[in-house]
């Protein structure tokens, strides 16, 4: 929309929510559709559906991961600042079938779901995030190789060891 209004920049960072559902969308905007945008905000909602007609259902932590990571280019910084601050959770706590977004502040899941998805995506590739956005975090050991708290290290080294 802003290549086609002819726009070089555009300084607000724009926040984008993915959501489950239709209904999950018009309970938080209002609108019933399978997106919307909030200008004054900078915001966009879409719902996962879309992300779901291309790869299917998945768990919550690896769609939210995938929409932060999209999202925020900093995320890696944000997570850094995260993990400085004490504030940063290991990721069992949220890298499985039970996770629920609701019990964690978004100053914590969006940085380091962000991310570690980030990290997958970049380390492996996107074959293997989409294999566990289809089969759920119990596939991880199987797809990686390893299991979550080795890949929860090597991510974590990978963040202080460089800086983009």
């Amino acid at each position: 929309m802003l290549r086609i209004a002819g726009a070089q920049d555009y300084r607000p960072r724009i926040h984008l929510f993915l959501l489950e559902s239709i209904r999950s969308l018009q309970a938080l905007t209002g609108a019933y559709a399978a997106g919307a945008s909030v200008p004054g905000e900078h915001a966009v909602f879409i719902v996962e559906e879309i992300l779901t007609t291309l790869w299917g259902p998945s768990e919550p932590w690896v769609a939210e991961g995938f929409a932060a990571y999209i999202a925020e280019p900093d995320i890696d910084a944000q997570c850094r600042a995260l993990i400085a601050s004490g504030k940063a959770r290991p990721l069992e706590d949220m890298v499985n079938s039970w996770w629920n977004a609701s019990l964690f502040p978004p100053t914590v899941i969006y940085p380091e779901l962000g991310s570690f998805v980030k990290f997958l995506c970049k380390t492996y590739d996107i074959a293997r995030i989409r294999e566990v956005w289809r089969g759920g975090s119990g596939r991880i050991a199987r797809v990686y190789g390893k299991p979550l708290d080795r890949l929860e290290r090597d991510w974590r080294a990978a963040l202080t060891a460089v800086r983009h």
